[in-house]
């Protein structure tokens, strides 16, 4: 079983390329993706929660949409709860929070009730993790209409 998470971002900041660095494939693509990557439990939360990284973007109009697949099993995945119940806007304290958690436990990847949709979770997810080279990626392009940044269209991005 995998579990599925997904993000938005820029061709620049692909998990894909991370993924293939990792490996020491030839000619890797260079990336700017952090150690720890955010990303959310369904397609429609990781839009809802990007809509002002989107908007001040200017100089782009395609994004990438990244379905990412993570490797189940003991030990690499946590629910956590909470130590205080947040509002919206307290994003500092809950990336703390998913960090020292994260950090704490070792684990792949970290999930944390969203405030914009308490049934479904933000991810965390720690590239540096031994079991990273076993997460799958698939991702979309998905051009946006500049003037109302509605999503337009999709084209799968071709794997190398």
């Amino acid at each position: 079983m995998l579990l599925k998470a997904y993000r938005l971002t820029t061709e620049e900041e692909m998990l894909r390329s991370k993924i293939f660095s990792m490996h020491q494939l030839p000619t890797p693509r260079k990336s700017q993706v952090p150690a720890l990557v955010r990303a959310y439990e369904t397609p429609e939360l990781a839009a809802f929660c990007s809509p002002e990284w989107l908007a001040n973007d200017k100089r782009k109009t395609i994004v990438v949409r990244e379905t990412i697949a993570l490797p189940s099993g003991p030990g690499l995945h946590e629910t956590m709860e909470l130590e205080k119940p947040w509002l919206v806007g307290d994003e500092d304290y809950l990336a703390e929070q998913m960090r020292n958690y994260l950090t704490l436990y070792r684990l792949l990847s970290v999930w944390a009730p969203s405030p914009y949709a308490p049934q479904q979770h933000v991810v965390l997810i720690n590239v540096q993790h031994p079991a990273y080279p076993r997460v799958q990626v698939s991702s979309r392009r998905i051009t946006l209409k500049k003037s109302t940044g509605v999503l337009q269209s999709e084209e799968a991005i071709a794997e190398l």
